[in-house]
């Protein structure tokens, strides 16, 4: 009986001898300064033709693993660059992002070393982004979500040096024009998620923390919505009982609000411990977060969701660094929109977005 044919599609032939070649460099066969074979030998080794080869080696110099020396042949480069990625402890939200960031660098060669700062310690956000720039080639920063002055002018004072700077999932007007930005496309999917409740619900709050820099988006949306009069305020991501408080009033009044949407999953699980002491079904009310899909789940009610897709942003993350790397000086802004999708207690069903 005769086999089934692949359909999927095959990588270019370059892109095979580029990850060759960038397996060999990460395994020590090829050391920092060593030269890499001849065209013709690699031809031969690999069994390409010369354009093959030679695009291979001209993006593998793109991005900055080799150099071309005119004479003498190509090089591995001399030293490996490194990225310091400084972000809070713990970062479990962040996972994904940081795990996926960091195997795109190594792809390319470049290493990457962690500063984790904790979130209420005095200076130490500060202290944490100066040794990450002092010993690195470029600088990514998770910023703590209150920013203090000082903190601010370190963030300048490093994006004025050389090193380039990328900041995630947080504008800070005093870096405009001077660091680069990679963020999650949060208004875009929260307008959405409202969109979605108010497809089949009719009063809708929305919780915001106007500290976090994901309630900016979450604001906006509410308004190009038409619900920006049900926006609920409050320290909802450093004062849990601030949760339960707004909660508590939001549903002491008849009629109460028959859809939720919260910035994170965890504020939906309090939503939920709110819902389940008041003795509503979760049909009465449904939720929408943003947040970590699994902890979400657990749940085991319905809900709408924003799938965050940190992961995506992560190997996006790793290519806006490595052109920074190689001398791309205009700051830039990578975007990564969300998905959504809805969550049950029985299955997890893609929803299709436009």
């Amino acid at each position: 009986m005769a086999g089934k044919v692949s359909t999927a599609p095959r990588s270019p032939r370059y892109a095979t001898v580029m990850r060759r070649l960038r397996n060999a460099i990460a395994s020590g066969r090829y050391g920092a300064g060593e030269q890499i074979p001849t065209e013709h030998a690699m031809i031969r080794s690999f069994r390409v033709s010369i354009t093959t080869v030679r695009k291979a080696v001209e993006e593998l110099c793109r991005e900055g693993l080799l150099v071309k020396r005119q004479g003498l042949g190509t090089f591995v480069t001399q030293r490996c660059r490194r990225v310091g990625v400084v972000c809070p402890y713990p970062s479990a939200s962040w996972v994904a992002m940081h795990e996926s960031l960091h195997t795109g660098l190594r792809k390319l060669g470049i290493s990457l070393r962690t500063h984790h700062y904790v979130w209420l310690e005095a200076a130490a956000f500060a202290e944490d982004l100066a040794d990450a720039a002092a010993e690195s080639d470029a600088v990514v920063v998770f910023p703590p979500y209150r920013l203090t002055e000082p903190d601010v002018a370190a963030l300048v004072k490093v994006a004025d040096a050389s090193a380039p700077l990328v900041i995630l999932d947080r504008v800070i007007p005093e870096l405009a024009g001077r660091a680069s930005l990679a963020t999650i496309d949060y208004e875009s999917g929260f307008q959405r998620l409202i969109t979605m409740l108010c497809r089949t619900r009719r009063r809708i709050a929305v919780l915001v923390d106007p500290a976090h820099p994901a309630c900016a988006g979450l604001r906006s949306a509410a308004v190009a919505s038409g619900v920006g009069e049900r926006v609920v305020e409050g320290p909802f991501f450093q004062d849990d009982a601030s949760v339960f408080a707004a909660l508590n009033s939001l549903f002491a009044g008849r009629p109460g609000p028959d859809g939720v949407v919260a910035p994170s999953s965890k504020i939906a699980l309090s939503v939920h411990a709110v819902l389940s002491a008041r003795g509503l079904s979760p049909e009465a009310v449904e939720v929408a977060a943003a947040g970590e899909l699994p902890l979400l789940q657990s749940v085991g009610r319905s809900m709408w969701a924003l799938d965050l897709r940190r992961g995506e942003l992560g190997e996006r993350l790793a290519g806006l660094v490595a052109r920074l790397l190689q001398g791309d000086k205009a700051p830039a802004r990578l975007i990564v929109e969300p998905g959504v999708v809805y969550l049950d207690a029985e299955r997890l069903l893609s929803v299709k977005t436009a």
